[in-house]
């Protein structure tokens, strides 16, 4: 009788381990049947001197807390500021700073997020002309509904950057010198001419 009893407890044990095996695995099923699309952007009317970036979602799925890091070359490219969009409006947002070319952004919503749209928009400054690579990484989410992290997809975007607005400024007072220059060696020519016609 004890050895049926003990043979017993051991079926409901190996009972109760598969249950909690197949749960788990259905649980992270679940978890990872929720994905995020974050992308980036570049608006339109962005002047030569800087860019304001969209960090985008499509099928949000209810997210409600994110993190994301915004990573971009740091020699051609300068961090400005980052604002929330129209999507935040019932969420909290913060942003730091943590080293030339990463800022990480963090946002909590007192709603589910499940409409598609602008999450936030970066605003950089140019340093350097050129091609740069602007990145999403170490981006975590998670559902409003029960806090089940999401799997996220992202898309980079590849910033053709136009001169700077600095080096355009040097660049325009640099041929306004050379204008008033030519104005005063011309002035000056007239001006000897006049005065040795007269001492003829």
């Amino acid at each position: 009788m004890i050895v049926q009893g003990l043979g017993e407890c051991y079926r409901w044990s190996l009972r109760i381990i598969l249950a909690y095996i197949l749960f788990g695995l259905l649980g992270i099923g679940a978890v990872f049947s929720q994905t995020l699309n974050l992308a980036i952007e570049q608006a339109s009317g962005s002047s030569s001197g800087s860019y304001n970036l969209l960090i985008t979602t499509s099928r949000p799925d209810g997210v409600g807390a994110l993190e994301v890091e915004l990573v971009f070359n740091a020699m051609k490219l300068e961090f400005d500021s980052v604002s929330a969009g129209p999507l935040l409006a019932n969420a909290m947002f913060d942003y730091k700073v943590i080293s030339p070319g990463r800022v990480r952004v963090d946002l909590i919503s007192n709603t589910p997020i499940e409409k598609e749209g602008v999450l936030f928009i970066a605003k950089l400054r140019v340093l350097e002309p050129g091609s740069t690579m602007i990145q999403i990484e170490n981006s975590e989410a998670w559902t409003h509904s029960n806090l089940h992290e999401m799997g996220i997809e992202t898309q980079s975007l590849e910033l053709i950057v136009s001169r700077a607005t600095r080096d355009i400024i040097f660049s325009k007072s640099n041929i306004l010198i050379g204008i008033v220059m030519l104005v005063m060696v011309l002035i000056a020519f007239v001006v000897g001419r006049r005065s040795s016609k007269k001492q003829s």
